[in-house]
């Protein structure tokens, strides 16, 4: 049996895909990242060297950089930190991770290997970036929210 494509469906698809280019910015990758690793991004920017902080400033740093246009002083400066080169390496690290077999990260109470966690906090920044996008949108312009 044949089944139509019809508009609400491709609709419904597209708002649930993420595919839109929205501009993300570091803030929209902290307060993602934060919420997921269930730490303020006090913590998150401050001085802390427990591995655990240090894991999700990484997994941060390495989002920013390859998820917005910011320089590695940048991100430095957005991180907390005073100079750009420990931002560098956390973002080789996790590349270096992501391209070996790495083990399952401790995520909370769960294991996770570190693409899919990287995959899922990306999709969720993505997500958070556009609702941001679309509610200021909304208030500039008052009749696109009819």
């Amino acid at each position: 049996s044949e089944t139509s494509l019809g508009i609400d469906s491709v609709q419904q698809v597209m708002k649930s895909s993420n595919s839109v280019h929205t501009q993300v910015s570091m803030n929209d990758v902290i307060q993602t990242v934060c919420k997921r690793a269930a730490i303020s991004s006090h913590e998150l920017r401050g001085r802390s060297r427990t591995a655990t902080i240090v894991f999700w400033r990484s997994i941060s740093a390495y989002l920013g950089r390859t998820m917005t246009t910011m320089s590695y002083p940048e991100l430095a400066q957005a991180l907390g930190r005073k100079n750009h080169s420990t931002v560098h390496a956390a973002v080789k690290r996790i590349t270096e991770e992501l391209q070996s077999d790495s083990p399952k990260q401790k995520c909370g109470p769960e294991h996770i290997e570190l693409r899919e966690l990287v995959d899922q906090l990306a999709w969720a920044i993505r997500n958070h970036a556009q609702s941001i996008g679309s509610k200021s949108r909304a208030r500039k312009d008052p009749a696109r929210n009819t």
